[in-house]
């Protein structure tokens, strides 16, 4: 159980090195269910209006945003990948 939470900051900055920022940040979102989730299983606190309007101002932008994005540039090849983590593991002389 300890080691989860730094595993998963591992995951999570590997996810800023590997891709756009904007792109990351993106999936930092996810924490909002899962906070309204938690809180309400362990502290049994609902969620109050003031989350509800927050989360669904986010939820708004983030398909406003995706959904211009998808019709400037319908199709757009895949970027190609700056290495990754195993092309810096090779590269490591002892």
């Amino acid at each position: 159980m300890a080691s989860s939470p730094p595993f998963g900051f591992f995951l999570l900055s590997q996810g800023y090195r590997l891709a756009e920022a904007s792109r990351a940040a993106a999936f930092e979102y996810v924490a909002l269910p899962w906070g309204v989730l938690w809180g309400f299983l362990v502290f049994n606190t609902p969620p109050d209006l003031l989350t509800l309007a927050g989360a669904a101002v986010l939820i708004a932008t983030g398909s406003t945003r995706f959904v211009r994005a998808r019709r400037s540039n319908p199709r757009s090849p895949p970027r190609p990948r700056r290495g990754g983590l195993t092309a810096h593991l090779t590269d490591v002389s002892i």
